[in-house]
């Protein structure tokens, strides 16, 4: 949603990410995944997952950023993330599965 063309998509999801980051604890804690209910009606990508019944964390990749940085972005027109950042992956474990 952040790299979304249209221009209120993309303010959608940095409205997500203020708001993930205003409801996620300050402690560190061991998030449980609990896989979100899909809409296969759904007629835009923005649809498939119903936000407002899934618990929310702010992305991994944006936790740089300050809630002024974007609420900057928000109110620009420009799409600021170009480039995404490296995490490291067990890569290895994967291709040893994959080629069961």
């Amino acid at each position: 949603m952040l790299v979304d063309e249209r221009e209120h998509i993309r303010e959608l999801g940095y409205r997500r990410v203020l708001k993930a980051r205003q409801i996620v604890s300050k402690k560190k804690t061991l998030r449980n995944f609990v896989p979100p209910k899909i809409n296969f009606q759904a007629s835009d990508y923005i649809e498939i997952i119903n936000w407002n019944s899934c618990v929310m964390y702010p992305p991994p990749m944006m936790r740089d950023l300050s809630e002024d940085d974007i609420k900057s972005f928000i109110n620009s027109n420009i799409t600021p993330i170009t480039e995404t950042q490296r995490f490291p992956c067990h890569t290895r474990l994967w291709r040893g599965a994959s080629s069961l």
